[in-house]
């Protein structure tokens, strides 16, 4: 009687397994990437890594922001070079998890931390991103 009773409850679990929604992926960008579009799925994420150095009077600014129903910024983050070094230049770091289907846009840019103007060199990045 066990056994009639436990075979039930074995196909369903075999079925949920089988049924479950394929992991989350995180695509990797890089100033290299812009102006690209990036396909996700809900869930997804993207995380970009732009080379900076705040010891300059230089940062990164996020200029356009992804439209929230599509896709949300969850790391905004400063991350300091491995040099040990006063001076050493580092990473910001951004992540974004696509939240639901639709397209939207991300931007940031590298300005000058009083006046706001733009930095030499590949000062803008800027990314469509595609959440089916």
């Amino acid at each position: 009687m066990q056994a009639r009773l436990l075979m039930p409850a074995a196909a369903l679990a075999a079925l949920a397994l089988t049924a479950s929604p394929a992991a989350a992926k995180q695509v990797a960008l890089t100033i290299d990437d812009t102006g690209s579009t990036v396909t996700l799925h809900k869930g997804d994420t993207i995380a970009i890594a732009l080379e900076s150095n705040q010891t300059t009077p230089f940062h990164w600014v996020v200029t356009t922001k992804p439209r929230p129903q599509v896709g949300r910024v969850t790391v905004n983050r400063y991350i300091q070079g491995t040099a040990g070094l006063a001076g050493a230049p580092g990473m910001q770091r951004y992540v974004i998890r696509a939240t639901g289907t639709g397209t939207t846009r991300f931007a940031a840019q590298y300005q000058e931390i009083t006046s706001g103007s733009v930095g030499s060199g590949d000062s803008t990045f800027a990314v469509r991103i595609r959440v089916r």
